[in-house]
């Protein structure tokens, strides 16, 4: 049985970049909180693709690389001539503007114990932009999730 090796962000998205500019998907295991509910730490994939830039929409999910050098796999909720912003699906606050030339992968699928799912589906994003517009009641739907999580 092969051993896992954890490596870095940085080193990656360095290996993948090649795979991702040939016209390949790479299936990686998510790690991070912040996309719940729609995909949990350690436990589901996203398959990333290489973005085109002219195709991007609202409430696509991408991987951005920070100025900070910092990678982040969020959710576009706000799109502009001049870039656009993100926010993780369990945020409760955005994460401010990127530029286009930040983009280093666009998400086209998370698995979820073996099930698919297409976040190019009308079905899935019709899903997400109820997500976006409930952001105002995160907070307590948070709290609320907490004491369930207590009680069961």
């Amino acid at each position: 049985m092969e051993e896992k090796k954890t490596i870095t962000p940085d080193e990656f998205f360095r290996k993948i970049r090649p795979e991702l500019e040939a016209g390949k998907a790479v299936l990686f295991t998510v790690s991070g909180s912040s996309m719940l509910p729609a995909v949990a730490d350690g436990r589901d994939l996203a398959k990333a693709e290489l973005c085109d830039l002219q195709k991007l929409r609202r409430l696509d999910v991408v991987v951005v690389r920070t100025d900070s050098g910092r990678y982040i796999m969020h959710r576009i909720i706000k799109l502009t001539e001049f870039g656009f912003c993100t926010c993780g699906d369990w945020c409760e606050k955005d994460d401010g503007f990127f530029r286009f030339d930040q983009v280093v992968a666009h998400i086209t699928e998370f698995r979820r114990r073996g099930r698919v799912i297409n976040l190019e589906s009308g079905f899935w994003r019709a899903v997400f932009a109820l997500w976006v517009a409930a952001a105002p009641v995160r907070p307590a739907m948070k709290r609320l999730c907490g004491a369930v999580s207590k009680i069961i």
